[in-house]
């Protein structure tokens, strides 16, 4: 793992999952409370997205000896899916939108994330840097997060309420479990990281 920062991404996969745990918590305390939670659970969306970037910008030595071209170009996926998550967040903390349109645009950029996260896995997998389950479940991840794509559709066609999804956009929400499939990737991510590393320093 020489090309990988690997104590800065140990550090920032903790960062990410302390991120998350304060996201589903603000979601509840929402759901429960109202108030502030709900702008405090989309501010964190956006942060995830955001340290999500700095991850792929941090892995991007290691995938760009794998694959130049390629790597340089999701690298600009990425940072613009991250982007677009914090327009999204923003939209609904403005109150611009309603949190149907603001969420789509919050998926869309995750999809983004998605499709670097599926590209940098499937060339992870042909080395013999992480395991095979690890870049299995990234490919799975990323393939299930791309499905926000679909979003497009709503966010051209300004759907704002619940009653207006297609069974299209119903397909996108599949989007959603690839973000948390993203978390327990990052987490396990950094876990295999830092046991290389302690394991090199053992030597």
């Amino acid at each position: 793992m020489e090309n990988i920062p690997s104590r800065a991404i140990s550090r920032l996969t903790v960062a990410i999952g302390i991120t998350a745990i304060v996201s589903i918590v603000s979601l509840i305390l929402f759901f429960i409370f109202g108030g502030f939670w709900g702008p405090l659970n989309d501010l964190t969306i956006a942060i995830f997205a955001l340290l999500s970037a700095v991850l792929a910008w941090m892995l991007h030595p290691f995938f760009r000896i794998q694959s130049p071209r390629l790597s340089c170009f999701m690298l600009i996926v990425a940072i613009a899916g991250a982007v677009i998550t914090c327009i999204g967040s923003a939209l609904v903390m403005s109150g611009t939108t309603s949190w149907q349109l603001a969420g789509s645009v919050n998926a869309l950029g995750f999809a983004f994330i998605g499709i670097w996260l599926l590209a940098f896995n499937y060339h992870a997998r042909l080395t013999d840097v992480f395991p095979q389950t690890l870049t299995r479940l990234g490919q799975i991840s990323g393939a299930l997060s791309a499905l926000g794509l679909l979003n497009v559709l709503a966010i051209f066609g300004m759907v704002d309420w619940q009653s207006d999804v297609s069974w299209l956009l119903y397909l996108a929400q599949f989007g959603g479990l690839g973000q948390i499939l993203l978390l327990v990737w990052t987490v396990w991510l950094g876990r295999v990281i830092l046991k290389s590393t302690r394991a090199m320093q053992h030597k």
